[in-house]
């Protein structure tokens, strides 16, 4: 029987098409358990597919229905508390185990008493519509192995999501973020229970997942370091401009920001007086933990010290002092002294905040005539006046 010429070309394009797509997908990355994709925190969301994976030897999954198309993913528990995990979003009909163990002829489903009956955390399509769903307890620092099927050998799309139940800390979200005052500041906190808002950005190009927020208003215009610390996880940071999520600039990106440091937890770039600017604490991937939060604009300098020699003997020398104080909230770093000629002034070093160093500025004119000038700190000072002027005669 010949083909309707239209039916005959339809057909020769799905074929193409179908043959195209078989070349191009490929074995999911965590199809085989020694290749799980490892997720983190207390709020993560996860995508994948089991379109082409595979089985192996002693593969586990949900026990009512045999394993066909798993793939895995490992994750540890960052503190105590009740988890669910579900693939509500998925696009068929999904399959879900949950174990402990570090191998395929090691593993030991979750189980618990939950009420007067033993759960086990294995489960077909309690979540929405044809969503698996799995709810208990689990144990800080205890590596949970999640396998994900397709009831019957069904195969499509897989949104992972995973959530502890928590208390979220107050600065949560974006709105209720906590007030930093000064010039300097620590605060130490913790990002466990922290969320991912709707329309919140990538926080140094990671999507995290664990964000808290802070407000921190420039007392004057000059450098600032902010920069996050975790005590036991990689933080990432985030500083913008802007009075909504919607509305947010990115501060190290900005025109004339000045930025001389940039890395995902430490940013060192110029403030303006008066702008006030958000601050984003994160965890590497969703990571959670205890972090150090700090807000330091210094160092600032002031120098003082009358350095008018009046007239002076050509070839002759004479010393006055010239006072170097730290007036800002971090060290300051003086890399040494520029002197017109006629004058002489050496120092190099570090003062903390607050401190002051007083150094011998030596006058020896070389020539008659007038000498007026100004000598030049060299410094990583943020703000303040690193020239004092210089005055004397040669005769």
């Amino acid at each position: 029987m010949r083909l309707n010429p239209f039916i005959a070309t339809c057909l020769g394009i799905l074929l193409a098409w179908s043959s195209a797509q078989a070349q191009t997908q490929q074995v999911p990355a965590n199809d085989n358990f020694a290749n799980r994709e490892v997720i983190y925190g207390t709020n993560h969301i996860s995508f994948g597919n089991n379109v082409l994976a595979t089985t192996e030897t002693n593969d586990r999954g949900y026990s009512i229905s045999s394993v066909s198309h798993t793939v895995w993913w490992s994750w540890t528990a960052p503190v105590d508390g009740v988890v669910t995990i579900d693939t509500n979003g998925s696009s068929f009909d999904t399959t879900m185990a949950v174990f402990t163990g570090n191998s395929l002829s090691n593993l030991f489903i979750v189980t618990e008493v939950q009420g007067n009956q033993l759960y086990f955390a294995e489960d077909d399509d309690a979540g929405i519509g044809l969503a698996s769903l799995v709810t208990f307890t689990a144990q800080a620092g205890v590596t949970y192995q999640i396998s994900i099927d397709g009831f019957v050998g069904n195969i499509g799309f897989i949104e992972l999501n995973l959530a502890m139940k928590f208390t979220p800390p107050s600065n949560d979200n974006f709105a209720n973020r906590q007030v930093v005052n000064g010039a300097g500041a620590t605060i130490s906190a913790t990002n466990v229970g922290g969320t991912r808002e709707f329309g919140e950005p990538n926080h140094a190009g990671n999507a995290g997942g664990e964000s808290l927020w802070y407000s921190w208003t420039a007392p004057r215009t000059g450098l600032v370091q902010i920069k996050s610390t975790g005590t036991n996880f990689d933080t990432i940071l985030g500083v913008y401009v802007g009075d909504g999520l919607g509305a947010l600039f990115d501060a190290s990106s900005s025109a004339n920001s000045g930025v001389i440091n940039s890395t995902p937890n430490e940013l060192d770039f110029k403030v303006i007086g008066g702008e006030t600017y958000a601050i984003a604490v994160d965890g590497m991937d969703g990571r959670v933990g205890s972090f150090t939060l700090t807000v330091a604009q210094g160092p600032a300098i002031s120098l003082s010290g009358v350095l008018n020699y009046g007239s002076r003997k050509v070839k002759s020398k004479t010393t006055l002092t010239l006072k170097i104080v730290n007036t800002g909230t971090t060290t300051l770093k003086i890399r040494g002294i520029d002197c017109p000629s006629g004058y002489e002034a050496r120092y190099s070093g570090s003062l903390a905040p607050g401190r002051s160093k007083s150094v011998r500025v030596i006058f020896s004119p070389n020539r008659k005539g007038t000498f007026n000038s100004y000598l030049t700190v060299r410094s990583n000072a943020a703000a303040g006046n690193n020239k004092r002027r210089l005055t004397g005669t040669g005769y």
